[in-house]
């Protein structure tokens, strides 16, 4: 069942991604969208199993709560990053307004796991403890926080606003691949989302013992 959900969202997002793939004319903002929306999947997996009280059922086998959230880690982070894939190749015939190669940039790509791992583990532990009510918290904390910058670049200089932000995170980031180097950087940043997740599974983990089923 939770492949047939996958496959829904698969359709449901990625079509969405190629309207804006049609109309975007910078490659980032499309980045980050993909990101966010191959992040969102897991959740709904994660908050259906809750819905349909599949982890009492869970938990009554012979298996650990530690080795539960392991599972669901691995499988979370595995479903986001061929999500997020998937997402970028059926764009990519797609785009009106960006070459293929301002979208597959070493930067760009990069940006993809980056970003899911950093949403996962600050979700995650929410989200397998408070179950179905933290995913709604989730979706509609994003909505507030998207509002709320919408609102502040309306009154604020608008879109030209959002394009400098995103032009200046362009900007640091090309700056540090310069100054230690595309390899060393990518190593840096390996051991600095490995932290994310570790920290993050470690509180998962804390919290999930005391949940009460």
């Amino acid at each position: 069942m939770n492949v047939n959900l996958i496959i829904f969202f698969w359709i449901l997002l990625g079509a969405a991604l190629v309207y804006f793939a049609t109309s975007f004319d910078e490659p980032l903002p499309l980045i980050v969208l993909i990101a966010g929306y191959a992040s969102m999947i897991p959740h709904a997996i994660v908050a259906r199993d809750d819905k349909f009280k599949t982890v009492p059922y869970l938990c009554s086998l012979p298996v650990t709560r530690r080795q539960i959230v392991r599972a669901k880690y691995v499988l979370s982070w595995g479903t986001s990053l061929i999500s997020g894939l998937w997402f970028l190749l059926i764009i990519m015939p797609m785009l009106r307004q960006i070459e293929i190669g301002e979208l597959l940039t070493f930067r760009n790509v990069l940006l993809i796991p980056t970003l899911i791992t950093l949403f996962l583990s600050l979700t995650m532990p929410f989200l397998l403890r408070f179950g179905l009510i933290g995913f709604f918290v989730m979706i509609f904390g994003t909505m507030a926080l998207g509002n709320i910058t919408l609102l502040l670049t309306k009154y604020f200089g608008g879109k030209e606003t959002l394009k400098r932000i995103f032009e200046s995170m362009a900007g640091i980031t090309s700056d540090l691949f310069l100054r230690f180097g595309y390899l060393l950087f990518t190593l840096v940043l390996a051991v600095i989302l490995a932290l994310c997740a570790w920290l993050s599974l470690r509180l998962a983990m804390a919290w999930f013992a005391g949940k009460e089923l």
